[in-house]
């Protein structure tokens, strides 16, 4: 760890009366958030990128900087492994842990889907847990186009992330990029991405640290979302002008961690912060909330409302919405003992990060056969043989010796359901035809 990266700040929060944050961007993506948010200064918060590649970190000029695993992987990438990048973040979760002691509420910040911050998040949120701390996990998935591999690395770090932090937001790229103009450059969609996260956190940062006119402070979010495992939207907006009230909702509704409503559609519970000047109208406040209020159902709303010299004439608003999981049934420690094992994730985790019936397209391997018996192999050709006895008429068809598929290198991956069917094994297996022959 480089100098200076656990700033003495604990005690200065403490007698402000304002919570002690500390922000963790694990791997890449995660990096360029915490880097970004390092520029302009956030009292009572401090800022760790953390990473197995230390040529990566070496760029890192403004937040604070952890090699993971030096020994495991001598200062080189995971190499798209989450497995590498989670026993290099076991191998200093001590010093996670250490850098979170003192801490109020952690924000960790990734993109899913690479090795170190698929494998290594999980592990950065149990250090923070353990410290004692509030842990708000924010996760960005990747582009459709990146694959199925990183698709499916990226859904399964999210199911162990959720198992771990209290609550974790979770943002597709995918949505950040059609929200985006078609032609624009690739840098700067990358970077709306990453501000979409970075901006979400600072507007929580300024509703729990600003005093307010109707107070929502640190102990309202702890209770809201402590211990709940529960999927998160959070997202924030701002605007001037006699006209920011409604310019603020429309934005609100195109971010994509909104999801055109869904957040609110699905929440439990909405906690919702307003900041503005001297001039912050009440009618603002009213017609926004009712709004929310319209979309949100029955869910519990939790309402704060700041005034702040600095922002006269603008107004500034922050949304989290949650929808409380299950306790995880494994601990934190039998996760640490399994590490090497694959994780099965939820199938309704995997169909809330795509709009598309399938999760990944067909597997271009062809998986090679599973070791059965002859008899078995016997029994199961005169079974195929028997069903189409009965409907073939007085043609003879030639039957195909079929053999039987399993799913090879993916016998231990998620299934890819659909309508009850696994779309892993060949339609004409699935079902029961027999192949003709010319």
């Amino acid at each position: 760890m480089n100098e200076n990266t656990k700033p003495d700040e604990t005690a200065l929060s403490l007698l402000k009366g304002c919570p002690v944050i500390r922000i963790i961007g694990v791997g890449g993506a995660g990096g360029n958030m915490v880097d970004e948010l390092a520029a302009d200064p956030m009292p009572g918060a401090s800022c760790l990128a953390v990473d197995t590649d230390l040529q990566a970190l070496s760029r890192r000029s403004r937040a604070a900087t952890l090699v993971l695993g030096a020994d495991v992987t001598r200062g080189l990438s995971a190499g798209g492994d989450p497995k590498i990048g989670r026993a290099a973040a076991e191998a200093d979760e001590e010093q996670l842990q250490q850098w979170c002691e003192g801490a109020d509420l952690v924000f960790l910040l990734a993109g899913l889907g690479g090795g170190t911050s698929s494998g290594a998040s999980p592990v950065a949120a149990r250090a923070a847990k353990t410290a004692g701390a509030l842990v708000l996990g924010l996760a960005a998935m990747p582009f459709e186009f990146e694959g199925s591999r990183r698709q499916r690395q990226a859904i399964l770090g999210l199911a162990r992330l959720r198992q771990e932090a209290d609550a974790v937001v979770c943002v597709p790229n995918q949505q950040v990029f059609h929200a985006c103009e078609a032609s624009r450059p690739a840098a700067e969609v990358l970077a709306a991405a990453n501000r979409s996260l970075a901006g979400a956190v600072r507007g929580l940062w300024r509703l729990l640290a600003r005093p307010g006119l109707v107070n929502l402070d640190f102990g309202s979010l702890r209770a809201a979302l402590a211990g709940h495992h529960s999927e998160s939207w959070l997202a924030a907006a701002e605007a001037a002008g006699d006209t920011r009230a409604f310019e603020v909702w429309e934005r609100l509704s195109h971010c994509p961690a909104f999801q055109a409503g869904r957040a609110l559609a699905e929440a439990e519970s909405v906690l919702v912060s307003f900041a503005g000047g001297p001039d912050l109208a009440m009618m603002e406040i009213e017609w926004i909330m009712s709004q929310i209020k319209e979309l949100a159902g029955n869910a519990s709303l939790l309402f704060g409302c700041a005034v702040d010299e600095s922002l006269a004439g603008r107004l500034e608003v922050t949304l989290l919405a949650s929808r409380f999981g299950e306790m995880p049934a494994e601990s934190s420690a039998s996760a640490s003992d399994s590490a090497t094992e694959p994780v099965a994730a939820p199938t309704e985790v995997a169909n809330r990060l795509t709009d598309q019936n399938t999760i990944r397209p067909r597997s271009r391997c062809v998986p090679p056969p599973p070791e059965v018996s002859q008899e078995k192999a016997r029994q199961l050709y005169r079974r195929q043989a028997g069903r189409n006895r009965r409907k073939r008429d007085n043609s003879m068809q030639a039957m195909l010796p079929l053999e039987v598929f399993s799913k090879g290198r993916f016998e231990n991956t998620v299934p890819t359901i659909h309508n009850g069917q696994d779309l892993d094994y060949p339609t004409y297996l699935r079902w029961g035809i027999t192949l003709k022959t010319n």
